[in-house]
C-alpha cells in the first residue's frame, strides 16, 4: 500500500531535495567476533557547495547495533532523524562559515571548519544547486513493512559488508558550478567477507540505477544480494563450477590468509 512520509527513506529523500549525498553502511570491521549479529551501522550526509560557495561538508552518525533486535528498524530509523535534524541546523546555523561535526558532551554537535571557511571566504557565493527530481519519493510502497531499509539489514544479517548512496553522479559529464537540474541515483555495494570457510579479501561488487523510488531499490537490494550468493555458491563445495578455482571463490576473488 501507499504510505505517508515518515521513516529514514523520507529523510534521506528530504535531504536529496536539499541537494545532500546520502550514504549508509554496515560493517563487522572493528567490531568483535564474540556479537557476530553486531554491525558498526553508519550514515553520512554530504555535499560540495555550502551557501553559494565550492565547500567539502561531511556529517555523519553511527552505531554498534545488533541485528536481531527487533527494535533495530526503528533504531536505524532514529540515527537518520538525529542526522536529518544536524543538517537543517547546519544549514540555518552556519551560514557564513562551513561546519564540521563534533563530540560535545557526549553528543553529535556542531562547530565552525576553520580551515574551510578560510579557504572559501572570499570566493563569490554563485553556486547553488537545483535538483531534477519526480513527486512523491517520499510515499513508500511497503510490503508488511519490508521497505528499502528491511532489505538492507538483510543482506547485512546474511554476512555482507553492506553500503549505499543517493547521489547526483548520473546524467551527463559537467563542471562543479554547471549544478542546475542534476540527476540523482541509487548506488548499492556488496562485498561477501566469507565463502563456505574461506575468508574473502575484501572487494565491492557495485550495481546503480537511475532512480529513487523505494519499491524499485529494495527490490534491487533484494536481487542484488540474492545475486551475490549465487555467484559465490557456484564456485564453493559442491556448486556447479567447484574447482574451476583453485580458491573455490569467483575469478577476480582472493582469499584472505588465515590468522
Amino acid at each position: 500500500m501507499t504510505g505517508q512520509p515518515a521513516g529514514a527513506w523520507s529523510d534521506r529523500i528530504a535531504l536529496t531535495r536539499a541537494g545532500w549525498r546520502t550514504e549508509m553502511r554496515f560493517t563487522r570491521n572493528g567490531i568483535a567476533s564474540e556479537n557476530p549479529h553486531n554491525r558498526a551501522c553508519g550514515v553520512w550526509a554530504s555535499r560540495s557547495d555550502w551557501h553559494g560557495v565550492i565547500a567539502d561538508v561531511y556529517l555523519h552518525h553511527h552505531a554498534i547495533l545488533d541485528l536481531d533486535d527487533p527494535d533495530i528498524h526503528q533504531k536505524l530509523t532514529q540515527l537518520w532523524s538525529e542526522l536529518r535534524a544536524l543538517c537543517v541546523r547546519a544549514v540555518h546555523t552556519f551560514e557564513k562559515d562551513v561546519p564540521c561535526i563534533i563530540i560535545k558532551d557526549g553528543t553529535l554537535d556542531l562547530a565552525v571548519n576553520r580551515y574551510a571557511s578560510d579557504l572559501s571566504a572570499e570566493d563569490t557565493r554563485d553556486v547553488f544547486p537545483t535538483e531534477d527530481l519526480p513527486v512523491h519519493l517520499e510515499y513508500a510502497v511497503i510490503w508488511d513493512g519490508n521497505d528499502h531499509l528491511a532489505a538492507l539489514v538483510d543482506a547485512a544479517r546474511a554476512g555482507l559488508h553492506v553500503e549505499d548512496s543517493l547521489n547526483p553522479w548520473f546524467g551527463r559529464s559537467r563542471m562543479i558550478r554547471d549544478c542546475k537540474d542534476r540527476t540523482w541515483g541509487y548506488r548499492l555495494r556488496l562485498t561477501q567477507r566469507d565463502s563456505g570457510d574461506v575468508k574473502v579479501v575484501f572487494k565491492p561488487v557495485t550495481f546503480s540505477v537511475e532512480t529513487l523510488h523505494e519499491d524499485c531499490l529494495r527490490a534491487l537490494v533484494v536481487a542484488s544480494h540474492a545475486s551475490i550468493n549465487r555467484l559465490f555458491a557456484r564456485f564453493a563445495a559442491g556448486g556447479a563450477d567447484d574447482g574451476t578455482t583453485d580458491n573455490a571463490l569467483p575469478p577476480g576473488h582472493a582469499a584472505r590468509p588465515r590468522q
